[in-house]
């Protein structure tokens, strides 16, 4: 499982490491699941290609504001 994390609010770099880490451990009790953290104005599509037990998280863009 990949989860998928958009901040709404303005993180500085640690305080996002250290909920990308707070989140990894709480998830990976005994999985191999990933957590990506994303910006909030970040276009994103996840793909499940069933075939090859990958799952891949493809950035479309960052919007311009």
């Amino acid at each position: 499982m990949i989860l998928v994390v958009k901040s709404g609010i303005k993180r500085d770099a640690y305080d996002t490491q250290k909920l990308h880490d707070k989140i990894y451990k709480e998830l990976n009790e005994g999985g191999r699941n990933q957590v990506v953290m994303l910006p909030s104005d970040c276009k994103y599509d996840v793909i499940n290609d069933y075939n090859s037990k990958d799952i891949k998280v493809i950035i479309k863009g960052i919007e311009k504001g």
